[in-house]
Protein backbone atom coordinates (compact mmCIF):
# COMPACT_ATOMS: atom_id res chain seq x y z
CA UNK A 1 0.00 0.00 0.00
CA UNK A 2 3.22 2.50 0.52
CA UNK A 3 3.39 5.57 2.57
CA UNK A 4 0.35 7.91 2.83
CA UNK A 5 1.39 11.06 0.48
CA UNK A 6 -1.45 13.36 1.59
CA UNK A 7 -1.56 12.79 5.67
CA UNK A 8 -2.60 14.08 8.83
CA UNK A 9 -0.34 13.85 11.67
CA UNK A 10 3.01 12.22 12.10
CA UNK A 11 5.73 13.57 10.38
CA UNK A 12 6.04 15.37 6.40
CA UNK A 13 7.78 13.29 3.63
CA UNK A 14 9.66 16.32 3.42
CA UNK A 15 11.78 19.36 4.60
CA UNK A 16 10.21 22.50 3.78
CA UNK A 17 12.99 25.05 2.84
CA UNK A 18 11.69 28.24 3.83
CA UNK A 19 9.32 27.34 7.69
CA UNK A 20 7.11 29.69 9.36
CA UNK A 21 9.57 29.42 12.55
CA UNK A 22 12.94 31.14 13.25
CA UNK A 23 15.97 29.57 14.54
CA UNK A 24 15.09 27.68 17.78
CA UNK A 25 11.36 28.37 17.90
CA UNK A 26 10.68 25.02 15.83
CA UNK A 27 10.92 23.12 18.95
CA UNK A 28 6.86 25.30 19.59
CA UNK A 29 5.38 24.35 16.03
CA UNK A 30 4.00 20.84 15.10
CA UNK A 31 3.66 19.66 11.56
CA UNK A 32 -0.73 19.12 10.83
CA UNK A 33 -0.76 18.09 7.26
CA UNK A 34 0.43 17.62 4.15
CA UNK A 35 -1.43 17.72 0.46
CA UNK A 36 0.43 16.03 -2.26
CA UNK A 37 0.19 18.24 -5.58
CA UNK A 38 -1.13 15.38 -7.49
CA UNK A 39 -4.41 15.72 -5.33
CA UNK A 40 -4.78 19.50 -5.54
CA UNK A 41 -7.02 20.87 -7.88
CA UNK A 42 -4.82 23.17 -10.59
CA UNK A 43 -1.74 22.71 -8.45
CA UNK A 44 1.29 24.20 -10.36
CA UNK A 45 3.77 21.69 -11.81
CA UNK A 46 6.69 23.35 -9.94
CA UNK A 47 4.64 22.30 -7.08
CA UNK A 48 5.35 18.63 -4.77
CA UNK A 49 3.13 19.52 -1.94
CA UNK A 50 2.12 21.62 0.56
CA UNK A 51 2.38 21.63 4.43
CA UNK A 52 0.54 22.91 7.32
CA UNK A 53 2.42 23.96 10.86
CA UNK A 54 1.11 25.20 13.87
CA UNK A 55 1.80 26.32 17.23
CA UNK A 56 1.14 24.27 19.77
CA UNK A 57 2.38 25.99 23.06
CA UNK A 58 0.35 27.22 25.51
CA UNK A 59 -0.69 30.38 24.78
CA UNK A 60 0.15 30.61 21.19
CA UNK A 61 -1.79 31.74 18.32
CA UNK A 62 -3.59 29.04 17.07
CA UNK A 63 -3.47 29.98 13.84
CA UNK A 64 -2.11 27.71 11.00
CA UNK A 65 0.72 27.97 8.61
CA UNK A 66 0.96 27.28 5.23
CA UNK A 67 4.39 25.95 3.76
CA UNK A 68 4.66 25.02 -0.35
CA UNK A 69 7.61 22.35 -1.30
CA UNK A 70 9.04 22.29 -4.87
CA UNK A 71 10.29 19.32 -6.21
CA UNK A 72 13.53 19.50 -5.13
CA UNK A 73 12.79 19.35 -1.66
CA UNK A 74 14.79 16.80 0.44
CA UNK A 75 13.19 14.08 1.90
CA UNK A 76 12.72 14.05 5.88
CA UNK A 77 15.41 12.09 7.68
CA UNK A 78 16.19 11.46 11.47
CA UNK A 79 18.00 15.26 12.34
CA UNK A 80 14.95 17.58 10.55
CA UNK A 81 14.07 20.04 12.99
CA UNK A 82 10.42 19.41 12.42
CA UNK A 83 8.07 18.08 15.07
CA UNK A 84 4.56 16.10 14.91
CA UNK A 85 2.31 18.20 16.72
CA UNK A 86 1.49 16.31 19.77
CA UNK A 87 -2.36 16.47 19.41
CA UNK A 88 -3.13 15.34 16.58
CA UNK A 89 -3.50 11.47 15.30
CA UNK A 90 -1.47 10.48 12.51
CA UNK A 91 -4.08 9.11 9.24
CA UNK A 92 -4.00 9.30 5.54
CA UNK A 93 -6.52 11.18 3.92
CA UNK A 94 -8.60 9.59 1.64
CA UNK A 95 -10.34 11.53 -0.91
CA UNK A 96 -13.77 10.68 -2.33
CA UNK A 97 -15.90 12.46 -4.98
CA UNK A 98 -18.79 14.50 -4.40
CA UNK A 99 -21.45 16.44 -6.19
CA UNK A 100 -22.21 19.75 -5.01
CA UNK A 101 -24.67 22.32 -6.00
CA UNK A 102 -22.69 25.50 -7.95
CA UNK A 103 -24.54 27.95 -6.24
CA UNK A 104 -24.85 28.33 -1.73
CA UNK A 105 -28.55 30.10 -3.18
CA UNK A 106 -29.77 26.43 -3.92
CA UNK A 107 -27.94 24.68 -0.92
CA UNK A 108 -29.91 21.67 0.44
CA UNK A 109 -29.29 20.18 4.08
CA UNK A 110 -28.38 16.92 1.76
CA UNK A 111 -25.50 19.26 0.75
CA UNK A 112 -24.17 20.79 3.87
CA UNK A 113 -21.10 18.85 3.04
CA UNK A 114 -19.61 21.86 1.42
CA UNK A 115 -18.80 22.76 4.39
CA UNK A 116 -17.11 19.77 5.38
CA UNK A 117 -12.85 19.48 4.55
CA UNK A 118 -12.54 19.20 0.54
CA UNK A 119 -10.46 19.76 -2.38
CA UNK A 120 -12.51 21.50 -5.09
CA UNK A 121 -15.77 21.74 -5.17
CA UNK A 122 -18.10 25.49 -4.33
CA UNK A 123 -16.09 27.97 -2.11
CA UNK A 124 -18.99 28.51 0.87
CA UNK A 125 -16.82 31.56 2.56
CA UNK A 126 -16.04 33.43 -0.93
CA UNK A 127 -13.05 35.15 1.25
CA UNK A 128 -10.58 35.24 -1.52
CA UNK A 129 -9.24 37.82 -3.03
CA UNK A 130 -10.31 38.97 -6.55
CA UNK A 131 -9.39 36.30 -9.21
CA UNK A 132 -8.44 34.06 -6.60
CA UNK A 133 -9.23 29.98 -7.55
CA UNK A 134 -10.60 28.20 -4.50
CA UNK A 135 -8.44 25.11 -3.80
CA UNK A 136 -10.42 23.58 -0.45
CA UNK A 137 -10.98 24.05 3.22
CA UNK A 138 -9.92 22.44 6.31
CA UNK A 139 -12.19 22.16 9.19
CA UNK A 140 -10.79 22.03 12.91
CA UNK A 141 -13.04 17.93 12.59
CA UNK A 142 -10.97 17.13 10.51
CA UNK A 143 -7.88 16.06 12.59
CA UNK A 144 -9.01 17.47 16.03
CA UNK A 145 -7.61 20.65 14.70
CA UNK A 146 -7.51 23.77 16.97
CA UNK A 147 -7.52 26.75 14.59
CA UNK A 148 -9.93 28.94 17.11
CA UNK A 149 -13.49 28.28 15.84
CA UNK A 150 -12.59 28.64 12.14
CA UNK A 151 -11.83 26.76 8.52
CA UNK A 152 -8.74 27.09 6.92
CA UNK A 153 -9.36 28.49 3.22
CA UNK A 154 -7.12 27.47 0.85
CA UNK A 155 -6.52 29.85 -2.60
CA UNK A 156 -4.72 29.90 -5.30
CA UNK A 157 -3.63 33.32 -6.47
CA UNK A 158 -1.53 33.64 -9.88
CA UNK A 159 0.10 30.14 -9.13
CA UNK A 160 0.63 30.92 -5.66
CA UNK A 161 -0.74 29.47 -2.59
CA UNK A 162 -2.81 31.75 -0.11
CA UNK A 163 -4.79 30.99 2.91
CA UNK A 164 -7.24 32.89 5.10
CA UNK A 165 -9.27 31.78 8.17
CA UNK A 166 -13.25 31.50 7.45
Amino acid sequence: QGEALSRIGGLPTHIPEDVPWKGEEWEEWGFLLQLWGTDIPGCPEEVMCIQVYQQWEEGTEPLPELVVLKHDAKPIDDYADIHDHPDISEFRIEFEDRDEPQDLDVLADENSHVFDSKLGGLDPWKCGPKGAVFVGQITESTGGFIFGGVDLVIYLVDGKFITRMA
